[in-house]
């Protein structure tokens, strides 16, 4: 058994990948999830599980030193551009004073190694690939709050014998291939998996959030990663050891695909009635946001292994099924 691992928001979408990649490789793995927007029942029995918040210091304490743990990977986070418009105290509240909870810990037990679960949204739009070191001026609450919590770990990291790695992923989207995890439940607000959802039923429509921004068909163009490639960038990242002990990778595959291309492909792969309606821009959102992935790419062995829109979407479509024959896509 390798090192032990404490992974935060390990029962979510992308956590959830995290922990099966990192069990699968011989980690021993410990989730600490509040499962205010997932399930235990997604990850396996015999990961050692905590129902807890980031914001209980001495919750956390104890379980660093009950584990031993040497790093950790911090994913609980509020994720939503559109709510965190609505709702900006909530996302600071979260995601900027949870993780100094979380930070406090660490320092308190002594901890290794950080991972980071930043976002491609801390940059503002530009129709060239974004490199790390490209400006970072959020265009919403959401990008703000990760931004913010980059720069507590790396004030903290400056300050301590911490070493942290901040990826910033793009689009994530998909799911595991051999269909152990996926998104779950109807909260998603991102565009495959709203599209899955639609073209099953539980949705009236896809609803395409403008189509006036000065592209070439007129709606948003993202760089979509699979969460299984996002998941080996972590493994990747954990195992190689940097001269630096801060370290910024954007997640993504460099390439962008507008909201029609995305609808497009759908229709080709599901093969099923998209109904498909349109509305007025959605607040915070950038017009265009493509990774420069050179750095990982270069400085790592991470190869991605799904590099296909098609594949993105093949997958995000069965786990879907899969989750309405069991009967909770609701939850």
């Amino acid at each position: 058994m390798k090192e032990t691992v404490l992974v935060t928001g390990g029962c979510g979408y992308i956590g959830s990948h995290i922990v099966y990649d990192l069990s699968d490789h011989g980690y021993d793995v410990v989730v600490v999830d509040n499962l205010s927007n997932s399930r235990r029942e997604i990850l396996p029995s015999t990961v050692n599980f905590y129902q807890a918040d980031i914001h209980d210091t001495e919750k956390l304490n104890d379980i660093l030193r009950t584990h031993a743990i040497s790093t950790v990977i911090h994913m609980a986070a509020f994720i939503s551009v559109e709510e965190s418009v609505r709702n900006p105290l909530a996302y600071y509240h979260n995601n900027v004073e949870g993780t100094r909870s979380l930070l406090a810990a660490c320092l308190k037990n002594k901890i290794k190694k950080i991972l980071f679960s930043s976002t491609g949204a801390v940059y503002q739009s530009s129709e060239k690939p974004l490199r790390e070191n490209d400006p970072q001026i959020p265009s919403s609450p959401y990008g703000h709050s990760k931004l913010m919590a980059e720069q507590l770990i790396a004030d903290t990291v400056a300050a301590s014998d911490i070493n942290a790695v901040i990826l910033r992923y793009f689009n994530v989207a998909g799911a595991e291939r051999k269909g152990r995890t996926g998104q779950q439940g109807l909260a998603a607000t991102h565009l495959i998996a709203r599209t899955v959802q639609a073209a099953a039923g539980d949705l009236s429509a896809l609803t395409v959030m403008g189509t006036d921004y000065p592209t070439q068909d007129g709606t948003c163009i993202r760089d979509y990663i699979h969460v299984s490639d996002l998941a080996a960038a972590h493994r990747t990242v954990l195992e190689h050891s940097f001269a630096e002990k801060l370290k910024i990778f954007n997640c993504g595959y460099g390439k962008g695909y507008s909201v029609k291309d995305v609808i497009d492909h759908a229709k080709k792969i599901i093969r099923a009635d998209l109904p498909v309606t349109v509305s007025e821009r959605r607040p915070g959102d950038a017009i265009q946001v493509v990774a420069d992935n050179s750095a990982l790419l270069n400085e790592t062995s991470w190869r991605p292994e799904n590099d296909n829109l098609e594949i993105i979407i093949d997958t995000a479509w069965k786990w879907y099924q899969r989750e309405r024959l069991v009967g909770v896509p609701n939850k």
